[in-house]
């Protein structure tokens, strides 16, 4: 069985990711019919997430500020981690849409055993590198699932061995380097069981400053 879909979304990023908020613009070509419905909620949401704030308390605040230094505190964790669990070589340079750049390989080194979970999954991809010359930005990157693992999402999927991903970034405008392309082909199980064949591809344009008025 074969499903193919094709969503466009309008994002509206926050500093907050969970007010960051995807509006559906078009679902295989069909503009949604609740799209004011959508808006309310996401207006609402917002107005909640204010009301929060102003209500908390000291202790709430402070409480909610540790939580957030602990996830800082596992995240550094993680990237400290990731020169100790990849052997990175340069392999040689490349152009990306006219730009030169420094292709380096990832290989995760067989002997070393990870400190955090995070670092325990990463270790089962191997990758490759796109990083542009002049601004030392990653443009390109590749990776393989080299052993099956388990990432979870909403709910757990294995991803079997073999499956690729594929992402691209450009600078916009001549100023800030974003998201422009992703692709993922591949094979996972959900909750161990249920077997998905995914072939997905993300296209990332009209990037417009907050508050340009367009």
């Amino acid at each position: 069985m074969t499903k193919t879909q094709r969503r466009v979304y309008e994002v509206h990023p926050s500093p907050e990711p969970e007010l960051t908020y995807r509006r559906l613009v078009s679902e295989n070509g069909v503009q949604p019919t609740d799209m004011a419905k959508r808006d309310a909620d996401q207006r609402r949401k917002e107005r909640d997430w204010l009301a929060r704030r102003q209500r908390e308390g000291l202790n709430a605040r402070e409480a909610r500020l540790r939580k957030e230094a602990e996830e800082d505190r596992k995240e550094q964790a993680v990237v400290d981690e990731l020169t100790s669990i990849y052997d990175v070589r340069m392999s040689g340079r490349d152009t990306v849409d006219g730009r030169a750049a420094i292709v380096f390989a990832l290989e995760p080194r067989p002997g070393y055993s990870p400190r955090t979970p995070q670092g325990r999954i990463i270790k089962q991809f191997r990758g490759r590198a796109w990083v542009d010359e002049q601004d030392y930005e990653l443009v390109r990157f590749k990776t393989e699932v080299l052993e099956t693992v388990g990432v979870r999402f909403s709910f757990i999927v294995r991803l079997l061995k073999g499956s690729r991903g594929h992402i691209e970034r450009r600078k916009v405008d001549g100023d800030t380097w974003l998201p422009t392309y992703s692709h993922f082909t591949g094979s996972g199980r959900v909750l161990f069981v249920v077997r998905i064949d995914l072939d997905q591809v993300s296209e990332f344009s009209s990037y417009k400053k907050k508050g340009s008025g367009e």
